[in-house]
């Protein structure tokens, strides 16, 4: 496989942690109604963030865009995937108390901002710069959201 192939490969896998992510919030959504609109909201951008990152493949593909190619640990994305599809399965079984599922969001969350993994990629173009900063900064407001809305249901127990 060529190179700028297994790129779009991973970008691709990398979307997909991103709407995998989304789906597991938009079930949220109607697990907790009361909190429907933050679900909701989250999934939203978490379908932006997946759309932002598949604008990349676009970019490699015309020499715009590239990214550190053993920054990537593919079986470690995987796994995440993996995992959130796991959540998703015995969230949509059984009763998940909604702390519990705004803890889970939030390590997502902080787990992306930790895994950095949009610093690994290189635009020569202005666009994309700010793009790939638009995401990681998406991320990180994700993440506080998240963080108050755990506080707030934390101080109710």
């Amino acid at each position: 496989m060529q190179l700028k192939d297994h790129q779009i490969d991973t970008l691709r896998l990398l979307a997909q942690y991103e709407e995998t992510i989304g789906s597991l919030y938009q079930l949220y959504s109607h697990k907790f109604p009361a909190e429907k609109e933050f679900w909701e909201g989250l999934f939203k951008d978490e379908s932006d963030h997946a759309t932002w990152i598949k604008k990349f493949s676009g970019s490699i593909e015309e020499g715009q865009a590239y990214f550190q190619e053993k920054r990537f640990n593919i079986p470690a994305i995987e796994s995440n995937i993996n995992y959130v599809k796991e959540k998703y399965r015995e969230a949509e079984k059984g009763n998940i108390p909604l702390i519990k599922a705004v803890a889970l969001a939030l390590d997502l969350e902080k787990s992306l901002l930790e895994s950095k993994y949009y610093e690994v990629f290189n635009a020569d173009l202005f666009e994309f710069k700010n793009l790939l900063q638009k995401l990681t900064d998406a991320t990180k407001i994700h993440a506080q959201k998240v963080e108050v809305m755990l506080n707030k249901y934390r101080a109710k127990e």
